[in-house]
């Protein structure tokens, strides 16, 4: 193998080794993560978004992979997809998260898109995680066209037996 091979397959098996490090470091900010993993039940309070009921409330399910994916699903608008994202945990014990889901016309055509960042902290007594959030929609020239904020409180989704 020449000098020059070598030094190829080096730097490439150096970049993997930085990239998994990085990826298990971003994860290990804080001694709470572990507690994030799962699928939690979420109740959404907005400030400017009024629901059918007339209230500022609506219920979402979101899914923590300890790989730093985020899932979440709401009761969706026509044409809404589920929401996609990443998660990482700081020194201090929160966690920040962003998420983006598409919106399509009734024939499919891409229209706009949301786009959710946000804070949590855990509440260790409650085994609960809640913070603020801001939400971007945006038109399908990606022009922001409306903005909301709003709070998230989570309780875990527990797994339950037949009997």
């Amino acid at each position: 193998m020449s000098n020059i091979n070598r030094k190829i397959i080096s730097a490439i098996i150096m970049a993997a080794m930085f990239l998994i490090l990085t990826g298990a470091l971003a994860q290990a900010g804080s001694a709470n993560v572990e507690t994030l993993y799962g699928s939690w039940y979420a109740e959404i309070m907005t400030v400017n978004q009024v629901q059918a009921d007339g209230g500022h409330t609506f219920p979402a399910l979101l899914t923590f992979g300890a790989e730093g994916t985020l899932v979440v699903d709401e009761p969706p608008l026509l044409g809404e997809t589920s929401g996609h994202g990443n998660w990482i945990s700081n020194d201090d014990g929160t966690i920040v998260y962003t998420f983006v889901a598409l919106y399509s016309d009734g024939a499919g055509a891409y229209t706009g898109k949301l786009k959710v960042v946000g804070t949590l902290q855990y509440d260790s007594a409650a085994d609960t995680w809640q913070g603020p959030f801001k939400i971007d929609i945006f038109d399908a020239d990606d022009n922001v066209i409306a903005a909301d904020t709003g709070t998230v409180d989570t309780v875990r989704i527990a797994v339950e037996s037949l009997d």
